[in-house]
């Protein structure tokens, strides 16, 4: 579970109290980041993990892992640094504005039982032209909200990292989504989710004018178009299942049988890439680990 911390201090208490009460029994590890805060959220902070590990309500152990930035990173910096110190079989990037009040784990464990579907949450978007995007119950979407929004940790060398040049968090989450989407995997809802959490005002959003709005959601909207402007065919609405090519065995990517010589590989445990196609008209760099061929 990754939290990211800016101010709002008592929005990230509950948040956080609100996990521990409903981690179950669940291997939970909580991987939280200060982004520079200003208010009381960094000495509190501090304190949370000078304690160590934090105990759930069924006096479980909750593994608590803090890192601190000296300033505001920006958003999607912040997400990156969290996403780099996780070391559990999911992800879940959650927003501090959420509070669990039920199982959230199991729907979602369900839902990447089928190794279709590469990211998941309660909340999807849809959207016929890549500009307007509406809320849509799916289970197929175009993107997941980010407000919760879960992945396999192994997806990662995949789908890549979250362009840093969103400092701001509106968009992201779109943008973050269709990597999964060209990398050969669905984006789908876990609606039964949306009944075991709240979500409660966005602190950040509410404390902009409407001008400030504007031109920070202009500014994330631009590098969103800038690489999806083309990924129409990406959309649900466009969905065609013979241009979907899933899996990593088929005429249009590299075969499993595909080797290297020894000369031609990098050094032990190091990943090297090659483009890889899923759709006709995107490809995507696929990260994965060789042995020379003899």
């Amino acid at each position: 579970m990754n939290l990211l911390a800016h101010n709002s201090c008592e929005d990230l208490k509950r948040c956080i109290e609100s996990i521990c009460q409903h981690a179950y029994d669940r291997h939970v590890e909580l991987v939280i980041i200060d982004n520079g805060s200003t208010d009381d959220t960094l000495e509190y902070l501090q304190q949370l993990a000078r304690g160590g590990d934090l105990v759930g309500a069924y006096g479980q152990r909750i593994a608590l892992h803090v890192l601190f930035a000296d300033h505001n990173m920006g958003f999607a910096a912040g997400r990156n640094a969290t996403m780099r110190a996780s070391r559990g079989r999911f992800i879940i990037l959650m927003d501090t504005s959420i509070e669990v009040t039920g199982d959230i784990w199991e729907p979602l464990e369900k839902t990447f039982a089928d190794p279709s579907i590469g990211v998941a949450g309660p909340y999807g978007l849809v959207t016929d032209d890549l500009r307007e995007f509406r809320e849509a119950t799916g289970p197929d979407v175009d993107a997941i909200e980010g407000y919760l929004m879960a992945f396999r940790r192994e997806l990662l060398p995949e789908v890549g990292w979250i362009d840093e040049k969103f400092r701001f968090y509106r968009l992201m989450d779109i943008y973050f989504s269709f990597f999964f989407k060209t990398s050969g995997y669905r984006a789908v809802t876990t609606q039964i989710v949306t009944e075991r959490i709240e979500k409660h005002p966005h602190r950040e959003w509410y404390s902009l004018s409407e001008e400030e709005r504007a031109t920070k959601s202009k500014k994330n909207y631009d590098i969103f178009r800038a690489r999806w402007h083309h990924g129409e065919s990406l959309l649900v609405v466009n969905f065609n299942p013979e241009h979907w090519w899933r899996g990593h065995d088929h005429a249009h990517h590299v075969a499993g049988e595909h080797a290297h010589t020894a000369e031609e590989l990098p050094s032990p445990g190091v990943m090297h890439a090659h483009e890889h196609r899923h759709w006709p008209d995107h490809s995507h760099s696929h990260a994965h680990y060789h042995e020379a061929s003899r």
